[in-house]
């Protein structure tokens, strides 16, 4: 059964994320080659800050709140992501964590 309060309230709170200028700028970005990025960061130390990776997603949060979220193409190597605070600026540094191509063997 068609439900329209339920479609115009996904629609209205889809809404109102895109055009959240702290959420829209950095949710739907794709990490590209030699890709470093810089996130303000002020009052936060490293204890602070927590970044994690999970299904092609890589999310940025300061004490448990939301700071930003980057797509992240198939061949990154998650554990090859650099991330630093310094001066209140978190730098993360995706140049040395694109893969290379590898063959697997056919059994």
């Amino acid at each position: 059964m068609f439900n329209a309060d339920r479609v115009f309230n996904f629609i209205r709170i889809g809404m109102a994320t895109l055009n959240d200028p702290v959420i829209s700028a950095v949710v739907n970005e794709t990490i590209k080659a030699a890709t470093v990025k810089k996130i303000p960061v002020p009052g936060f130390s490293k204890e602070d800050i927590k970044v994690t990776h999970n299904k092609g997603k890589l999310v940025v949060k300061a004490d448990n709140k939301f700071l930003a979220a980057y797509h992240i193409p198939h061949d990154i190597d998650p554990s090859k992501i650099e991330v630093s605070v310094e001066n209140g600026l978190l730098t993360i540094d995706f140049e040395n964590a694109f893969g290379t191509e590898t063959e697997i063997n056919i059994k």
